[in-house]
């Protein structure tokens, strides 16, 4: 988002595309989108049902995704949930194949960032304050994986 608020770059294609499909399906008046920057906005605001973070954590420490982590589950109401869409590595670090390929990209590409493992991430999430979490694989021809954590009764 720039000084005076209109998106720019490629983030607005894929926020009108989302809008449309939404609009499509009914449900375009309860989603709410706000862009922001989670290394510098101290919240992302709310509080807010569902915070949904998609391939971000692999682009950072794991430091910093605690920091995000806490962002998220101070804006959200409590019994919401975070999800975090990611290609987790298996507990060994080598495995499945293509989150592997991905985890050597990354560290090329991100200072701190690496593929996390759900185990490291169900870690990331509980010290934010998450509980009840559940690891989610998708389908055998989707890489992506989802980590779901809700927002109990104890607040951070």
């Amino acid at each position: 988002q720039d000084r005076e608020g209109e998106l720019s770059g490629q983030v607005a294609p894929a926020l009108e595309i989302a809008r449309t499909n939404l609009q499509r399906e009914g449900i375009r008046e309860r989603i709410h989108f706000r862009i922001g920057d989670y290394h510098n906005d101290d919240l992302f605001g709310g509080p807010y049902d569902v915070v949904f973070l998609s391939h971000v954590f692999h682009q950072e420490s794991s430091d910093c995704c605690l920091k995000i982590a806490q962002k998220a589950y101070s804006s959200l109401v409590l019994g919401g949930i975070i999800v975090v869409q990611a290609m987790f590595l298996n507990n060994d670090e080598t495995s499945p194949l293509y989150a592997s390929f991905h985890d050597l990209l990354t560290l090329l590409i991100f200072p701190g960032g690496r593929n996390y493992t759900f185990q490291e991430t169900d870690r990331i999430l509980r010290d934010a304050g998450f509980d009840q979490i559940q690891a989610n694989r998708m389908s055998l021809f989707n890489v992506n994986s989802l980590l779901i954590g809700k927002k109990g009764n104890v607040s951070q």
